[in-house]
């Protein structure tokens, strides 16, 4: 016999799961479709930090970040993916959309969220669409910019593999501006 539980979706309806037995303890759960499950609450996400620092100015660095012509060209963690186009509006309450996929069109995704704060050539914070924020911090030190981003953990995927997965983002920026660009010049 199988127990349910009645969730309220809205005051007028309901819906009904059925409990599922887990680990020894026998503890009951409510296991509810994905579509149906609420956003980690900002409070319990733990933050993860990545940073590089970059031989150019401060300005290059800030149009590469920033302009969706560039964002093409370094937005993935390694040659088998891409990111074959980009918008962005970089204002406060603007949109960005950063498609990312595999190469060989077997997976991918939208990069998606809503600037929070735009402070340009110092800092750009934004929200995802499913809640987590990041904060992107932009600071010239001699010839170089440090870049640090910060930002929410995400429940899926371990944190040491996103903490690489973004790092080798990071990276890819780093050499896509220290490639093309002679400091000073865009």
């Amino acid at each position: 016999m199988s127990l349910s539980r009645a969730i309220p979706l809205a005051p007028h309806e309901l819906c009904y799961f059925p409990l599922h037995k887990t680990n020894n303890f026998n503890l009951p759960f409510l296991k509810a479709p994905p579509y149906l499950v609420n956003p980690v609450s900002p409070t319990q996400m733990e933050k993860i930090s990545v940073q590089t620092s970059i031989q150019s100015d401060l300005q290059t660095v800030w149009e590469y970040w920033t302009h969706p012509n560039h964002i093409t060209h370094w937005n993935f963690a390694s040659d088998e993916w891409c990111c074959p186009k980009a918008t962005n509006n970089v204002t406060p309450n603007g949109r960005f959309n950063w498609r990312m996929e595999a190469k060989d069109g077997s997976t991918g995704f939208d990069f998606e969220g809503t600037y929070n704060k735009v402070m340009e050539n110092e800092l750009i914070a934004y929200s995802l669409l499913d809640g987590r924020k990041v904060e992107i911090v932009f600071t010239q030190e001699g010839d170089q910019v440090l870049v640090q981003e910060t930002f929410d953990a995400e429940d899926i995927n371990s944190l040491e593999l996103q903490r690489a997965g973004w790092q080798a983002i990071l990276n890819n920026f780093k050499n896509y501006v220290e490639s093309n660009s002679i400091s000073g010049d865009a």
